[in-house]
């Protein structure tokens, strides 16, 4: 109902100088919903606060429900709350550029890059590996990153890296991808070939 994690709530004793206010949105009807700072206001409260510094958004000046969906993931994101699994769902879902994303500060941490890669980038195939922990977050990012939204060669990838490291991955991926776009040809071939030193290997 609050919206705080269990067992994720903050401790100590609420300062009010220095913690940033938690945003409050208000519906047509009067009703108000907190859109960040769920664990501050939580604090507040259990430390015997009465008031809170708080912005107030309001549906009846255009700030719709979506909007404030969006800009709680967002800034979720941009603190780093949450998991790569959340931020790939919410870029798989929102269609937003990757200029929009560095200019909303949301690429400037790993796990915003990552999940960004995934979410963005992953295949199907390789996405739904993701999603159901059949692949580490680091080795789906690198993959996506080195072959994005080519199903065939994260296929092939997934199929020949037993071992590697992300960064390995990556270079595997690019090179796969690379050769792919260089002959034309699938990278998933029956038969392999054999080239020589200063040519096809």
């Amino acid at each position: 109902d609050t919206g705080v994690v269990e067992g994720q709530e903050l401790k100590g004793s609420y300062e009010r100088v220095g913690t940033a206010p938690i945003v409050v949105w208000e519906r047509s009807n009067g009703d108000l919903e907190v859109i960040t700072g769920r664990h501050r206001l939580d604090l507040a409260r259990r430390t015997g606060e009465k008031t809170i510094p708080s912005y107030l958004v309001r549906e009846s000046d255009g700030f719709t429900a979506e909007d404030a969906r969006t800009f709680d993931a967002e800034s979720n994101i941009r603190d780093e709350n949450g998991s790569v699994r959340d931020y790939a769902h919410y870029f798989r879902n929102k269609d937003m550029t990757i200029q929009d994303a560095e200019s909303k500060g949301l690429l400037s941490r790993k796990k915003g890059r990552d999940g960004w890669d995934i979410g963005k980038s992953a295949a199907d195939e390789l996405y739904t590996l993701y999603r159901n922990n059949k692949i580490s977050a680091d080795r789906a990012a690198a993959i996506s990153r080195g072959a994005p939204n080519d199903a065939e060669v994260q296929r092939a990838v997934l199929a020949s890296s037993e071992g590697m490291d992300a960064t390995t991955l990556e270079i595997h991926a690019r090179r796969l991808a690379a050769y792919k776009n260089e002959h034309s040809s699938s990278v998933l071939g029956d038969e392999p070939v054999q080239g020589d030193l200063f040519g096809e290997n």
